[in-house]
């Protein structure tokens, strides 16, 4: 399949690995730019900490008060000390906040039942001290499915925006089979929120089909749209409302000569909503789309309604832009003269890269790309699977200081041999980078086997070469459902690699450390007192390493807990050294 477009985009992911300590979790609904840092203005009597975002900081401070700062503002509220009862029980990642001119709207979702739950919402305003605040109290007791089940609330399946002063809506989710959502409303700044109308069609055909995108554009305007399964029909698993939620209905698009495939193959793709803007009167889809197991550049849709008549637009930008550290914009795009070019707006500056770049800008399967920001140069590299077990890595230094890019083209064989004799098999979703010093990285590949086994390879040259660290062979989970979730060198010599969890092992059996270089790995040593994890989801919690960071000698490890299906506050472990010695701190 290949539609007519401007430029050939050639990033599918990104992941980013930066010096600066990143803030995740925290789900920002507004388009309206933010301060670019933290003030360093953190209190030191902090209890807990619900929500620690550029634009919002919310915590539970030592006397049991509850604290807002808005850096942006320099303000800060109370909020009631009843905003927050059990923390355990929050879902929606410590809170949803959405900025409508110079109000911000903080919402948490607590569940109090498999039928019931309780939403609160703070408003505060850049021209008043005092937050306004309001709790809702809502019994989900529809019936979703043919058998009489009552809803199950589903925490990852939830979605709150405001999309005008005091106007808002959200979207929640059950964990039964067919995945019927929920709307309600606000019209008084989440004072309070009511059931938007009959919704009882909004579901999904497949468990497995979450809740991706949910979004209202106006009082009466608002689309919802799962995760495709299957290949099924896009169309067939988004809908759409005019009635300001009273009624939904399926949305209607004009494919054309690319319509999807009903299975996976060669000879086509599956759509997948992940976006709606409106301009001038335009309504805009972006479509993520799948060919068997790959992802392909996003495309778009444009109709003059939003219920219907979409066609696929000419029009795309020139490039994906991303992130880099706090402020830097990267764009990688390949140019219809055979070119591939590199902007960095921040330094507003243009880096012509070897044609040969990107092999085929049309397969997106035949690259995974990676970027890493580290004081003012920028490392990308483009892995190409050449085979089973060889890949050739292609590398380019972009500096602040310079106007061309130093480039480099390495060919790796991953020979390593570890379950049934089978080679090695390159995952390109589990690909880490990772610069610590001027030229100095490491790469990080998965395969895709079921012990999801890592090589290590380094760099001392910015990426020109790259050679295997050492031996790797005990870097490896149990199981094929654990991905990477961080892999880091912060020196030369000491760096961590650690694996997601399943099925509540304990942690330090899926996180590995090195002091050597990455010659030789170990497993990580913590000290968990009274906090012990736990085996099964009813008798405590599960952690999981997300994050470490060096500061006057003392490693700090940020860890997520997981209690039975929901998603617990943060906790933090620091040591004097990295591979042992770690207790939770205050």
């Amino acid at each position: 399949m290949k539609i007519s477009i401007v430029f050939s985009i050639i990033m599918a992911l990104l992941l980013l690995l930066s010096a600066c300590n990143t803030i995740e979790g925290q789900k920002d609904n507004s388009e309206t730019s933010v301060a670019e840092t933290i003030s360093e203005n953190v209190p030191s009597d902090i209890k807990e900490r619900f929500c620690d975002s550029e634009r919002l900081r919310v915590y539970r401070m030592n006397d049991g008060s509850i604290k807002a700062y808005v850096d942006e503002w320099g303000k800060e509220y109370d909020l009631p000390s009843t905003f927050i009862n059990d923390s355990e029980k929050i879902t929606g990642c410590g809170g949803s906040i959405s900025k409508v001119g110079d109000n911000i709207y903080y919402t948490l979702v607590e569940e109090t039942s498999e039928t019931t739950i309780a939403i609160r919402t703070a408003k505060l305003s850049k021209g008043a001290d005092k937050a306004v605040c309001g709790n809702t109290d809502v019994d989900v007791n529809c019936v979703s499915m043919e058998s009489g089940d009552v809803f199950g609330f589903d925490p990852e399946s939830l979605d709150i925006g405001f999309y005008e002063e005091d106007h808002g809506a959200l979207f929640f989710g059950d964990n039964l089979a067919e995945r019927h959502i929920v709307v309600m409303k606000t019209t008084d700044g989440g004072m309070t929120w009511v059931k938007a109308g009959d919704d009882s069609n909004l579901k999904s055909l497949n468990y497995h089909s979450r809740l991706i995108f949910a979004k209202f554009i106006n009082d009466n305007e608002g689309m919802a749209s799962f995760c495709y399964f299957g290949h099924s029909d896009m169309c067939q698993h988004t809908f759409v409302t005019v009635d300001g939620g009273k009624t939904w209905k399926h949305l209607s698009v004009d494919y054309g000569d690319y319509p999807p495939i009903d299975s996976g193959g060669e000879d086509g793709c599956s759509y997948e909503v992940r976006a709606l803007d409106v301009e001038n009167g335009v309504y805009k889809l972006t479509l993520k789309r799948y060919n068997s197991t790959k992802d392909l550049p996003d495309v778009y849709m444009t109709s003059d309604r939003i219920d219907s008549g979409y066609s696929f637009s000419e029009t795309e930008p020139s490039g994906i832009s991303v992130r880099i550290g706090d402020s830097e914009t990267l764009s990688l795009c390949c140019m219809k003269d055979g070119s591939t070019k590199a902007c960095v707006a921040g330094w507003g500056k243009e880096y012509e890269l070897p044609s040969m770049f990107v092999a085929d800008p049309e397969d997106s399967s035949s690259r995974t790309i990676r970027a890493c920001f580290l004081g003012d140069s920028i490392y990308i590299t483009n892995i190409e699977k050449t085979g089973d077990a060889t890949v050739v890595i292609k590398s380019a230094k972009l500096s602040k200081n310079s106007d061309k890019a130093v480039c480099g083209n390495t060919d790796v064989e991953l020979n390593c041999v570890y379950l049934d004799d089978e080679p090695f098999s390159f995952e390109p979703q589990s690909a880490w980078l990772s610069f610590y010093e001027d030229d100095h990285g490491a790469l990080f590949l998965g395969d895709n086997y079921l012990t999801r086994h890592l090589t290590v390879l380094k760099t001392a040259d910015g990426g020109v070469t790259w050679a295997k660290a050492g031996d790797d062979s005990n870097l490896k989970t149990d199981s094929w459902h654990e991905w990477v979730d961080f892999a880091k060198f912060v020196s030369e010599n000491e760096g961590m690699v650690s694996y997601s969890y399943y099925g509540y092992e304990e942690m330090c059996d899926r996180t590995f450390v090195t002091i050597d270089g990455g010659k030789t790995w170990k497993k990580l040593s913590v000290d968990y007192d009274s906090n012990t994890p736990a085996d099964t989801p009813d008798d405590g919690c599960a952690y999981e390493a997300t994050s470490l960071d060096v500061e006057n000698g003392v490693y700090k490890l940020t860890l997520r807990r997981y209690n039975g299906r929901i998603n617990l506050p943060d906790v933090y472990m620091t040591s004097d050294r990295i591979d042992s010695g770690y207790k939770f701190t205050e």
